[in-house]
């Protein structure tokens, strides 16, 4: 058996509950630089909304290490940080940023890998401690409503990165499309094979893409993501310049998030891959982080341009209000259920006004006056991320909620 399909065994199984485990979680939302962020429990982790057909995820970059969470010990944990990781993340948000005008989506884990390790299952990733596996559950949760969100945007066409970096010898991006370093030294022909695309993390773009590329040439032809990151002076295997490793080379094919979070798993159909980052020339500095992600960002809209035909020309930034003064007190809850909820108003104006909500595309759901701290909200909302706009007086303020 493939070593992906006892990770997909162990997806399959999870409870029907688990996408929605976010409803015990307490949120702290605000706002920053253009972009909503989400805070999970502790702030542990953490999601930026984007706008773009982007999503990327930064599972070993976290520095956080409170002494509540025991370290991990199970199963020989591996407990390395992925140096630099979240700044190069950062880079890569900005020059997507400079470029249309939108973020991608991020999650970041912001704890230390010896804490938690979500590019792993739960039981191996948080050591069963229930601290830890709550971040877990979050972090993955965001990843799915992140996907939920741009899959609805751009009508399917996104492309998922699970974001890392290696400490092998050669300085190049190794790309994890779920395929070992032997089967990438297989011929193009093996490589179309069906058993071969069934446990590629990109066979959904394999059987839907704009030129009826094979499986082959989107991993290595002149049009694959490692072939344009090549021509864009950052050499990646597998590519046209570099078709897989050599047998004495190390090599990451992508892991436990890629597995999860892409077409790999049945029902799943997100294209996705890991993208391993060499420190030399690409993590190690500012200078160098800002290149690659102006470079990664490029190619990856060409990318999604070339294969699934996507334009973001007409993206929209997340919508913040633009106000003059931060609000001067919060809402509760910040998490709402689908069906009929209420806000209280904590250390705000209390004699009423008028207040709407939004959802993720800008489109008005309901809107009304109300009277007092309280606001009822009638109504049956799909999961997703919402505004709430309040407009008291002459004063106004924008809160972001969550809708599970």
């Amino acid at each position: 058996m493939h070593i992906y399909a006892v990770i997909q065994q162990s997806i399959k199984g999870r409870k029907p509950g688990l996408k929605y485990l976010s409803l015990l979680l307490l949120l702290v939302i605000w706002q920053s630089g253009g972009a909503q962020v989400v805070y999970g429990t502790n702030s542990y982790v953490e999601y930026h909304q984007g706008t773009l057909p982007v999503v990327i995820a930064v599972p070993h970059g976290g520095a956080v290490s409170p002494a509540a969470l025991p370290n991990r010990t199970c199963n020989d944990a591996v407990t390395v940080t992925d140096l630099n990781t979240i700044e190069l993340a950062q880079q890569i948000d900005a020059a997507f940023f400079a470029q249309t005008g939108c973020h991608p989506h991020l999650i970041y884990c912001n704890l230390r890998r010896t804490k938690l390790d979500c590019n792993r299952n739960l039981a191996d990733g948080a050591c069963g401690n229930p601290a830890a596996a709550l971040a877990w559950t979050e972090y993955h949760n965001f990843i799915e409503q992140a996907q939920a969100s741009a899959q609805q945007e751009y009508a399917g066409n996104i492309l998922f990165i699970d974001l890392h970096g290696h400490g092998h010898p050669i300085q190049r991006l190794e790309l994890g499309y779920l395929l070992y370093d032997d089967e990438l030294r297989l011929s193009d022909q093996e490589l179309n094979t069906p058993p071969l695309i069934a446990v590629s993390a990109i066979q959904n773009l394999v059987a839907d893409n704009a030129n009826n590329y094979t499986h082959a040439a989107l991993l290595r032809g002149p049009q694959a993501l490692g072939t344009l990151l090549g021509e864009a002076s950052f050499p990646a295997v597998p590519s046209a310049q570099i078709p897989a490793p050599a047998a004495a080379d190390s090599y990451f094919s992508g892991g436990y998030t890629t597995a999860r979070h892409t077409s790999y798993t049945t029902g799943n159909t997100v294209n996705g891959l890991q993208i391993e980052c060499n420190l030399t020339g690409v993590r190690d500095n500012a200078t160098n982080r800002q290149a690659f992600g102006e470079a990664l960002s490029t190619v990856v809209l060409d990318f999604l341009r070339i294969h699934r035909e996507v334009a973001v020309e007409n993206c929209q930034p997340v919508a913040i209000e633009d106000l003059q003064n931060s609000p001067p007190g919060s809402i509760f809850p910040t998490l709402w259920t689908r069906q009929d909820a209420f806000v209280l108003l904590n250390n705000l104006p209390t004699t009423g006004g008028y207040y709407e909500v939004y959802n993720n595309l800008g489109q008005r759901i309901i809107g009304g006056d109300f009277v007092g701290d309280r606001i009822a909200l009638p109504g049956h909302f799909t999961p997703g991320f919402y505004s709430l706009h309040l407009r008291i007086g002459q004063q106004g303020w924008t809160f972001r909620v969550v809708v599970n």
